[in-house]
């Protein structure tokens, strides 16, 4: 391709044209679609789970909200969202909690599974004993029977007290084969090695703290989509190497602040309607913490679906993205 000015010269504007002409095409080249298929499980005893208080400086009380209040509006906070992503013909497949035993982050699957591009189905190994009796196995194998997925099993590292817990601690970019993850109790650097040597990702390891408190899960504080991606630069300690990682794929970063990051702005996921629409699904709360600058910078690539689940987020300490699996099929 060539472009022609007068006297046959390239002016420095055009140059910079191509160069991102050029990154641009690179990119495409490897994308891998988002995920056109979500898993959620609808919660039966939603509740503050004080195994994983410790370390997870979002979870706070309702004081104005009893237990069984709790259970009740979260199921219609998971309803509502439900209803917003088929609304957009985002095809959702849908699992009921059960009530014995009691899991009270069974709102949360990506923590514990993920979905895979060459028919892998990955179980996790959580830091927090309440939430391994969310790896039901009826439900794994409803999932690989309709999804005729395998099973890699990593939960043996429990016993080793290592953890990682699924993409809560890694934020992948499939397209680009890259996981990014934040130190944390909760990610340990060898389960996240095996991992990467499984699935042929390179991990791109930080440091993330949120009031000099290390953050609990990478998917808290950065989303990456196909084009671009969020970042709470204001967290991470070493921000110059995920900033650099992510420009090096073509990604245009969306910085966001501590503040924001506090309200979720950063765990969103991007995902595909049927007719292959994309959208970013996060709260309504994070979704009101963004400036309106940001809102147009996010909507020149995608529009934005968000839902209000504030008894979830403030009881759970997550928000709409740990609520989403991706299925690939």
């Amino acid at each position: 391709m060539a472009f022609y000015l007068r006297h046959f010269q390239l002016s420095a504007r055009h140059l910079r044209k191509i160069a991102r002409f050029g990154t641009r095409m690179n990119t495409e080249a490897r994308l891998i679609p988002a995920s056109g298929e979500l898993m959620m499980v609808r919660p039966m005893r939603f509740g503050a789970n004080m195994e994983t208080a410790v370390n997870n400086v979002y979870q706070s009380h309702l004081t104005d909200v009893s237990d069984q209040e709790a259970e009740v509006r979260a199921r219609e906070e998971f309803d509502g969202l439900v209803a917003k992503l088929q609304q957009h013909n985002i095809k959702v497949l849908i699992f009921d909690d059960t009530l014995i035993p009691a899991k009270p982050d069974a709102v949360f699957p990506n923590n514990w599974i993920s979905f895979h591009e060459n028919k892998k189905a990955v179980l996790y190994p959580m830091f927090s004993k309440l939430r391994r009796a969310e790896r039901r196995s009826d439900l794994l194998q409803a999932l690989t029977n309709q999804l005729q997925s395998d099973v890699v099993d990593y939960t043996c590292f429990e016993k080793e007290g290592k953890f990682l817990e699924g993409t809560g601690s890694m934020v992948l970019d499939r397209g680009n084969k890259i996981a990014y993850a934040c130190k944390s109790v909760r990610t340990h650097p060898d389960v996240l090695d095996v991992f990467c040597k499984d699935f042929n990702y390179k991990p791109v390891v930080f440091e993330a703290r949120y009031k000099n408190v290390p953050i609990y899960h990478t998917n808290v504080i950065m989303s990456v989509a196909e084009e671009f991606a969020l970042l709470g630069t204001d967290c991470i300690l070493d921000k110059k190497y995920v900033i650099e990682s992510l420009k090096s794929t073509g990604k245009h970063i969306v910085t966001l602040s501590e503040e924001q990051i506090s309200n979720f702005c950063g765990n969103a996921l991007a995902v595909r309607s049927s007719e292959g629409t994309l959208y970013l699904v996060m709260s309504s709360r994070a979704f009101e913490a963004l400036s309106h600058n940001q809102v147009k910078d996010i909507e020149r690539y995608c529009k934005i679906i968000h839902s209000p689940i504030p008894v979830i987020e403030t009881l759970g300490g997550g928000s709409v993205r740990c609520m989403l699996a991706e299925v690939f099929s």
